[in-house]
């Protein structure tokens, strides 16, 4: 549309020249036609329902399409809006708008992490929460939910290539909690390239679109996530957010799949302990427990 607008006003500049014989002599611009309306990007035969409509100065039959109010992000009823922060109402169309949202802030242990991967200063409006934040240090969240019991392999059991044998659990903790790279991340996605045996836990949380984020986003923790997770449950009263935000509670006697192989027969899993005690076990691979997926934000 700028460069129909440019093209227009080139058009009915030249005209006006062309009109002054003195001002033509003077200028040595060129008569031209008068380009049409079409030609200038206008119809007349396009539904503009819900739209504003821009009309051609040559002939008013002829006119342009504005965006709809849904195209320039106008999606809210303010009905939901919030009364505190308000909204920003589309101008051609007042029943919908765009709610303000409270002020982003620095996602602090336990704070509520929703769909954009953000924590905000109070609850937004019309975003989805979809975690509870663990680890400040490496920007880990925990999911709101959790699965059934399941094995963490199926259909037989083998190393993954990809991921290392880990044979002593404190160690591996250690390291893991340390690390800000995305070891979690990319062990979940090598685990679940394998077609044969399949690894179910690790399938569950890297098939996660959950919040509306890209497949591969989500993992099965690394024994020292899944550590900080168990921990802050008894100590910090992890499950008070979790649950305050519609998620399910991790239950202290349950026990959970981390991503970590300690064998080809055996995987590392964890259950919480009163005193925060790293407690994994060398599980074997076929055993039924729960996966719940982490996401970095």
């Amino acid at each position: 549309m700028k460069n129909a607008r440019k093209f227009l006003l080139g058009g009915i500049f030249s005209l006006l020249l062309c009109n002054m014989a003195q001002a033509q002599e003077a200028s040595g611009v060129e008569c031209v036609v008068q380009p049409t309306c079409e030609e200038l990007g206008y119809s007349n035969t396009r539904d503009c329902s819900g739209r504003s409509t821009i009309h051609c100065p040559f002939d008013s039959s002829y006119y342009y399409c504005s965006d709809t109010c849904e195209e320039l992000g106008y999606v809210d009823n303010t009905s939901s809006c919030s009364t505190t922060y308000g909204y920003d109402l589309c101008p051609f169309n007042n029943s919908l708008a765009i709610c303000k949202q409270p002020p982003v802030k620095e996602c602090t242990l336990g704070s509520v992490l929703y769909g954009d991967l953000k924590c905000y200063m109070a609850t937004p409006v019309n975003k989805t929460a979809i975690a509870v934040v663990i680890n400040t240090t490496n920007r880990v969240a925990v999911s709101l939910t959790q699965s059934a019991g399941i094995p963490w392999q199926n259909g037989g059991t083998a190393d993954i290539e990809g991921i290392p044998n880990e044979t002593d659990y404190l160690t591996v903790v250690a390291t893991n909690s340390t690390s800000t790279s995305p070891i979690g991340q990319n062990y979940t996605k090598a685990a679940a390239a394998v077609s044969t045996p399949i690894s179910p836990a690790a399938l569950t949380c890297y098939n996660s679109t959950a919040g509306g984020v890209a497949k591969g986003t989500w993992f099965l923790p690394t024994p020292g996530d899944l550590q900080h997770a168990l921990w802050d449950t008894i100590a910090e009263g992890l499950n008070t957010p979790i649950q305050g935000a519609g998620g399910s509670p991790f239950a202290v006697n349950a026990l959970y799949w981390s991503i970590s192989e300690y064998d080809a027969s055996k995987a590392w899993a964890a259950k919480a302990s009163s005193d925060g005690t790293p407690n994994g076990t060398a599980t074997a691979k076929t055993t039924l427990a729960v996966a719940r997926c982490f996401i970095h934000y």
